[in-house]
């Protein structure tokens, strides 16, 4: 117990620091115990396994499921506040003097009839085991990469529902009603690089490398009054760039020049590639690549770097915004962004962060073959205030649970970072093969879960351990249910 006297008050402290995002009281302290609930529960049946695990009172059911409904808190505050508190950590990973966000979209199956914006989404999967199509929500998710030299996260800082909710954005008169998955998750990207006031390298996939998106960066540039966000991402197939425009004298200025697809540089400049060794995936490893800067997107013709890669017997087009960023260091970078497939993983598998069960007679039934624009066009048809009141209620409950469960992993990923040595060395975690220095975040939740009991009958002097008691049933009532 005493090994982990200052993860605990670490986590004390970090849970404490959201006061200031919620207008009342009494909201901010079932806060705690949903949060710490995630982090901890041994079963992921919904609200219910926070109420077990934390021995609330059964009473107090409903005051937790109102408290998801509450509007009190509000996700783009919690996600400011989240970001400073990631920031005033030190743990953020700097290359170049840039801190390093992902941006990926995953998608969450769910079975409920009635959830706010679930639809028919199609699955890209190799994996033949999962089916061609699923209903369920599409989620834009960011992350930071925390970490050290033994052992990088990435860091989940927001992760919200980006398809099927335009009616809803419409009604609340969003600034995000208008835009697509790949322009609102390019925005969100620059809003939190705008909290934070850090350059930063965004990196995404190839869904992401699109003229609205760099048109997002633009607009959001121009607003904030300062570009803060460089974008890679890697392009799609054969892509076609221009070179810069000659200009002759007569006649109106050209935008463009000649047409280049960049598909074909790899056989007939293949004389032109350079080969290094550089640190991919933790391993050093050869690569081949040949750097050129040139226009791109019609309409736009906004100049690029574009960096060939062959690697192993793989080719692909890495693409930045920034012209100033090495080749190498483009090549790099690229590899962070499947850290946010690692976050996704345990985002569903640890947190089980997916497991929210809101729904609202309001929404319209989902049908089994009803397409994606017919179920959005049937939530766009609801009328009245009190419908739509109850819809928002449960679209913002869901996004909330989400929420919670990004801050509940994020603190366990903290934790692993800060406190490895206490961690490795808890007595009551036993493992055979340590796959790394640094524990995952499974392995910190099982420490937690396990000396929090004895935790709650020893320690008195945090604060989050006397809300929680202030939440659980009094003696009395315990004894009557068990007689």
């Amino acid at each position: 117990m005493k090994n982990l006297q200052n993860v605990w008050k670490f986590i004390n402290d970090t849970l404490m620091s959201f006061m200031f995002g919620f207008s009342r009281d009494k909201t901010f302290w079932w806060f705690i115990p949903v949060v710490l609930g995630l982090m901890l529960r041994t079963d992921t049946l919904g609200v219910t396994s926070i109420v077990r695990f934390l021995e609330l009172d059964p009473a107090g059911y409903w005051n937790l499921i109102h408290f998801f409904h509450s509007t009190a808190w509000s996700v783009e505050k919690l996600i400011k506040i989240w970001i400073k508190i990631i920031d005033l950590t030190g743990l953020l990973t700097y290359i170049d003097e840039r801190i390093l966000m992902i941006g990926d979209g995953i998608k969450a199956a769910g079975e409920t009839s009635r959830t706010p914006c679930a639809k028919r989404l199609h699955q890209e999967s190799g994996n033949t085991s999962k089916p061609e199509h699923i209903h369920g929500h599409l989620f834009g998710s960011l992350g930071l990469v925390i970490g050290n030299a033994a052992k990088q996260y990435c860091l989940p800082i927001s992760m919200r529902i980006h398809d099927g909710c335009r009616p809803i954005l419409q009604w609340l008169k969003s600034d995000y009603a208008s835009d697509s998955h790949v322009t609102r998750l390019v925005r969100e990207a620059c809003r939190a690089a705008c909290v934070l006031k850090k350059q930063t390298f965004l990196i995404m996939d190839r869904y992401f490398l699109s003229v609205p998106a760099l048109k997002t960066i633009a607009e959001e540039t121009l607003k904030a009054g300062a570009s803060f966000i460089t974008l890679i991402t890697v392009a799609k197939g054969d892509p076609a760039a221009y070179e810069l425009p000659v200009q002759s004298g007569k006649g109106r200025p050209r935008k463009k020049g000649k047409t280049i697809h960049l598909g074909e540089l790899f056989e007939t400049q293949a004389d032109q590639f350079i080969e290094a060794e550089l640190c991919l995936y933790g391993k050093m490893q050869k690569v081949k690549y040949f750097c050129l800067d040139l226009l791109w997107g019609k309409q736009l013709y906004q100049l690029l770097r574009f960096v060939l890669v062959r690697y192993n017997s793989t080719d692909c087009i890495l693409v930045c915004t920034d012209l100033s960023v090495l080749p190498t260091r483009i090549i790099e970078l690229y590899t962070y962004r499947f850290k946010i497939e690692a976050a996704f993983r345990s985002f569903t598998q640890v947190i089980h962060g997916f497991g929210f069960h809101f729904w609202s007679d309001y929404v319209p039934l989902l049908r089994k073959f009803d397409s994606a624009k017919q179920t959005v066009a049937n939530l766009a048809e609801v009328i009245g205030s009190d419908a739509r009141k109850k819809i928002i209620g449960a679209y913002n409950a869901i996004e909330g649970f989400v929420m919670f469960s990004c801050i509940a992993q994020g603190i366990l990923q903290l934790c692993a970072i800060k406190f490895t040595e206490d961690l490795q060395n808890f007595p009551w975690r036993w493992l055979r093969t340590y796959s790394n220095t640094v524990p995952s975040e499974e392995t910190v939740a099982d420490c937690l879960r396990k000396s929090y009991q004895r935790l709650s009958r020893k320690s008195n002097n945090l604060d989050f351990l006397e809300i929680i008691e202030s939440k659980k049933a009094p003696l009395g009532s315990l004894f009557e249910l068990l007689a």
